[in-house]
């Protein structure tokens, strides 16, 4: 049976220079102030009742003094979000300029209509290993980012288990116990009809990257973050000789 700790503490984002927030990374802070890494891409997937298990770290200097809290995370994308329209406005302009000049079998390919299952299995194949790589490669190079910057402070990043929340805490606020279910299932209709559905009828080709880019916009970005909130960490499979550090 594998051994496990919990630990309770608060989770706070990471930066290292004060202006950019690494995407992809937590940093746990313990009631006693040990230290925990969490590896964590997506706030959606594995959020609510069924929880999966994060990768856990540890490093051999203290990243507290590159926490950064929730409130302040806020701040900074409402401004960036400010700036971001300008480049939604050009997108949207330079969208329609290469829909009218790329031809549409290079963006769309064929659709599958009537409905052959070969065809299909073979668009959701080839648009599944689209995601898969897409996501793969934006994972790898936030956990090298990360070591570069550890590296550069003669850091190391030692895995040393898994964990979840088991239960959380909100400071000045009762914790919702009824879920409104109309978000979820609308979110849930609306990524079964984007990777299921629309991929099987039509072989996407170079739409199925841009499908890949607002899946990981949605699902993938790394962005998770939290306001004076406190949990409870299961850590599972903890190493002994870290258990006192």
């Amino acid at each position: 049976m594998d051994s496990f700790v919990i630990e309770k503490g608060k989770i706070y984002n990471i930066s290292f220079d004060g202006k950019k927030v690494v995407s992809g990374w937590l940093l746990l802070i313990t009631e006693e102030k040990k230290e925990y890494l969490i590896r964590q891409n997506s706030g959606l997937i594995g959020s609510g009742k069924y929880k999966i298990q994060r990768k856990i770290y540890k490093t051999n200097f203290s990243l507290k003094n590159y926490a950064i809290e929730g409130i302040e995370l806020k701040k900074r994308l409402k401004k960036k979000s400010e700036y971001n329209f300008i480049g939604i406005t050009a997108s949207l302009i330079l969208g329609a300029i290469l829909r009218n000049n790329i031809p549409k079998n290079w963006i769309w390919g064929d659709t599958n209509l009537p409905i052959n299952v070969i065809t299909g299995m073979l668009n959701l194949l080839s648009f599944w290993l689209c995601i898969v790589l897409c996501f793969s490669v934006i994972s790898f190079y936030r956990k090298i980012f990360f070591e570069y910057n550890l590296k550069k402070n003669k850091g190391n990043l030692v895995l040393i288990g898994k964990g979840y929340e088991s239960k959380k805490y909100r400071e000045n606020e009762e914790i919702k116990k009824k879920l409104n279910l109309i978000p979820v299932i609308m979110m849930l209709c609306f990524f079964i009809a984007l990777t299921i559905i629309f991929p099987f009828i039509v072989q996407e080709r170079l739409f199925a990257f841009i499908m890949t880019v607002i899946l990981g916009a949605l699902f993938f970005n790394g962005n998770v973050y939290s306001d004076k909130k406190t949990v409870n960490y299961k850590i599972i499979g903890l190493e002994k000789k870290y258990e006192n550090n």
